[in-house]
């Protein structure tokens, strides 16, 4: 009974430590092809007062992007929707609603990835 106490005793304690020196789990990290999915999927499915969570708080785009701001961002997206062309660090090239795209992310935590800006072939552009 005495080594069933001492183990959770000594587990407690290592799991108090991680509480305090503020150890985050592994999977609180959102890689650049995680984000950029989240993103798309969200937007495909019209969810676009989602958007706003994917994207930096540095751009300068980052207080206008309501669903209205989106809903204008991507005219067409119901019979285009966006695809992802490629993924190279942290930029990303997409089509949909017949322009192509380019995301480039930054880091807004430790290994979490946000949009900070979105280049179009023929729109205002997300900075």
């Amino acid at each position: 009974m005495n080594k069933l106490k001492f183990t959770l005793a000594l587990t407690a304690l290592v799991l108090a430590a991680l509480a305090v020196t503020g150890c985050k789990p592994e999977d609180d990290s959102v890689s650049v092809k995680e984000r950029m999915n989240m993103f798309i999927e969200d937007a495909n499915a019209g969810s676009f007062d989602s958007l706003k969570e994917h994207t930096h708080p540095a751009a300068t785009s980052y207080n206008l992007a309501s669903a209205a701001y989106w809903t204008a961002f991507f005219p067409g997206i119901n019979t285009n929707p966006l695809i992802i062309l490629s993924i190279s660090g942290t930029t990303a090239n997409v089509s949909g609603c017949g322009m192509t795209f380019t995301f480039t992310l930054l880091e807004d935590d430790d290994d979490v990835y946000k949009i900070r800006t979105i280049d179009s072939s023929g729109l205002t552009d997300f900075n």
